[in-house]
């Protein structure tokens, strides 16, 4: 007997809320496998965002009604990197190109045209090889008045024959560092004397400069495969201290992820990591199969293997609430996005999903949690690398997949109060491996698109391409926008808080880099009002303690602002 009790029916009718995306593919440059990040730029504060794929140095400009005009990102950079975002190096109030490659870090200094055709200098060179830069952020750290950098790297498992471990709380990785301006665009190594040397060799994924506890600073917030979230607070002058075990009740997972918002509506920065659930690892806990020499593994493996965690902010810390529970189990999941998908004045996410889909619906995972882990540690091992390459090509070869088939989740947010997943109903549950997501608006309507990757291992190895899916959702919520711009004396913008006031209720966006995975949003605050026509104020906090007021905006538009 099956118990229908608690089932709830969601249904829709009418046109699709979002239009089928089209997937343009992509292939990397020579020598590299990735295509992203992907950025969002609006150079022209038009509203209407252009598309950076910044390992492959290409931008899309946005010449509106669809039309796209791709072109060389940096004309005159031709060098192999894994990493890119756009910030204020220099000092000078416009957005340069900062990039990593294995021998340190690129500057390519930007025009106020939104172009780059400097050749690039070297603002740090590195004392190792840079082998997998996977994490940038960029924000004032000490107040100084210029832009300093934090990056860290991932290390695959398997390669060489070892594996994270412990596999709950690896710090076994390549190097992280912290790198300080000194105002001309020069970095330098202040990792150990920051307080963030202890955790720096993370598997890491995602990373941001972000005011945690309110006072005006930036602080830091790290996501590490084999771990989850680290969180550290700034003193002011860009000495940090891990407050982990402090700010948040569990924080542990496969941390991919994480995005910034208020969820809940109650003034508070909120935050969700992205982790990846596994039926596997759930039939191995009912089934109670603990391993003698692992029982460690065991005891975390609930925690580990949770999912997303939603964190809503507080006086004290960061707590886990049932809202969250719908949010947990995405699959395979990788980027993220919150953005208002329906202009009712709340904050709703799409998230990315999907690892490699191959001809079968047979899954690797179950060889992972009840084989790989166990046979080796952090150490390389020859032996087992032998290991690991015959059963994988065993199971590869037989058309294995490893969280294969799963789909994109479109997750709406109910009067604060819960969220349901719509994605089926909205046109959004595109079956493809999907990666980086960002939202924004690409047509000018006000209602906010999302722009999506993907990278597929078959019927082509190592597919890659770029989708876009438009928002049509229907109805007459109202809607206003800000776009932000830097200045010489607010050289970078993240940090900048927006708050919007309407109908006596507040709304707050953040602006942040180096969330979802591997992306970076437009520096553009977009609300939803509902059937709210009037907005009465609009504030910007500017991370260099500046503030700018707006008195009743006009609605239905964006309105461009420049830090003073």
């Amino acid at each position: 007997q099956i118990d229908l009790s608690g089932l709830e029916w969601l249904e829709r009718e009418g046109a699709p809320a979002f239009k089928s995306a089209n997937n343009q593919n992509i292939p990397p440059n020579d020598g590299n496998i990735f295509i992203d990040p992907l950025i969002l730029s609006d150079f022209n504060a038009d509203g209407m965002v252009d598309v950076i794929l910044g390992c492959k140095n290409r931008i899309y400009r946005n010449h509106g009604m669809g039309r796209f005009k791709p072109e060389k990102l940096c004309p005159n950079f031709d060098e192999l990197v894994f990493n890119l975002t756009l910030d204020d190096l220099t000092g000078d109030g416009v957005a340069d190109c900062i990039a990593i490659g294995h021998n340190g870090v690129y500057l390519i200094e930007g025009q106020s045209d939104g172009t780059f055709p400097s050749e690039a200098k070297m603002a740090w060179t590195a004392p190792e090889k840079v082998l997998d830069p996977m994490v940038m952020t960029t924000g004032d750290i000490d107040a100084d008045g210029d832009v300093d950098v934090w990056f860290s790297q991932y290390k695959l498992p398997y390669v060489k024959g070892q594996m994270p471990a412990p596999i709950y709380d690896a710090n076994d990785g390549f190097p992280g560092y912290l790198l300080l301006n000194d105002g001309s665009g020069n970095l330098s190594d202040h990792t150990v004397e920051s307080g963030l040397e202890t955790k720096r060799y993370r598997r890491s994924y995602s990373a941001s400069f972000v005011d945690l506890d309110d006072d005006r600073d930036l602080d830091l917030a790290v996501i590490s495969d084999f771990s989850g979230v680290d969180l550290f607070l700034n003193d002011g002058s860009g000495k940090f201290t891990d407050v982990t075990a402090k700010l948040v009740d569990n924080h542990f997972g496969f941390g991919m992820a994480h995005s910034f918002a208020d969820y809940d509506a109650n003034g508070k920065l909120d935050m969700i990591m992205i982790g990846m659930n596994s039926w596997t690892a759930e039939r191995v806990l009912s089934m109670n199969l603990q391993p003698s020499t692992h029982r460690h593994y065991f005891d975390r493996l609930d925690d580990l293997t949770f999912g997303n965690r939603l964190y809503f902010g507080g006086d004290q810390k960061f707590e886990q609430r049932p809202m969250g529970d719908r949010v947990a189990n995405t699959g395979w999941s990788w980027g993220v996005t919150s953005f208002d998908a329906d202009n009712d004045a709340d904050t709703d996410l799409f998230i990315a999903n999907g690892h490699k889909s191959r001809e079968s619906v047979k899954d690797y995972d179950r060889q992972f949690w009840c084989h790989d882990i166990y046979h080796a540690n952090s150490q390389a091992n020859p032996a087992m690398e032998v290991y690991f390459r015959s059963t994988s090509s065993r199971l590869y070869g037989a058309g294995y997949s490893y969280g294969g088939y799963e789909k994109n989740k479109l997750l709406l947010n109910r009067k604060n109060e819960n969220l349901d997943e719509v994605a089926f109903l909205m046109n959004t549950s595109h079956e493809i491996d999907s990666r980086n997501v960002v939202s924004g608006d690409i047509d000018g309507d006000g209602r906010l698109d999302l722009i999506f990757t993907h990278f597929s291992v078959w019927p082509e190895p190592g597919t890659q391409g770029l989708l876009m899916a438009r928002n049509l959702w229907p109805g007459d919520n109202k809607w206003i926008g800000v776009h932000l711009s830097r200045s010489k004396s607010c050289p970078s913008l993240n940090g900048t808080r927006v708050r919007l006031r309407a109908n006596g209720r507040d709304q707050w966006r953040y602006i942040v880099n180096g969330d979802s995975y591997r992306s970076q949003h437009a520096p553009i605050a977009h609300f939803g009002l509902g059937q709210v026509d009037a907005v009465e104020e609009v504030e910007v906090q500017w991370p260099n303690g500046e503030s700018t007021k707006l008195a009743a905006p006009v609605v239905g538009k964006y309105h461009a602002l420049k830090a003073p």
